[in-house]
């Protein structure tokens, strides 16, 4: 029997884009977004500061310790949640 997994629904996807982010994108301190469909997207923010560690500001608000600390337990819970629903879908 073959199977199937819709790329959206692996975390190939998302590895890939977050790999090539940090790899091109990681010394950026400075990124705004304002007007970007992406800065639409639930949890945008915090993804952001995750992926981008030496950001100082994003779309002209600075980054605080605790703001970042708050977006990598976030991150962090979705992923967790994301990773259940998958594995209750298959």
């Amino acid at each position: 029997m073959r199977r199937r997994l819709r790329s959206s629904t692996t975390r190939l996807c998302l590895f890939v884009p977050r790999l090539l982010l940090r790899t091109y994108c990681g010394h950026v301190q400075v990124l705004t977004l304002e007007g970007n469909p992406v800065a639409q997207l639930p949890n945008y923010r915090a993804r952001v500061l995750v992926l981008l560690p030496r950001l100082l500001s994003l779309d002209g608000r600075g980054v605080t310790p605790e703001e970042r600390e708050r977006a990598s337990v976030l991150v962090q819970a979705e992923a967790a949640s994301l990773a259940v629903m998958l594995s209750n879908a298959c």
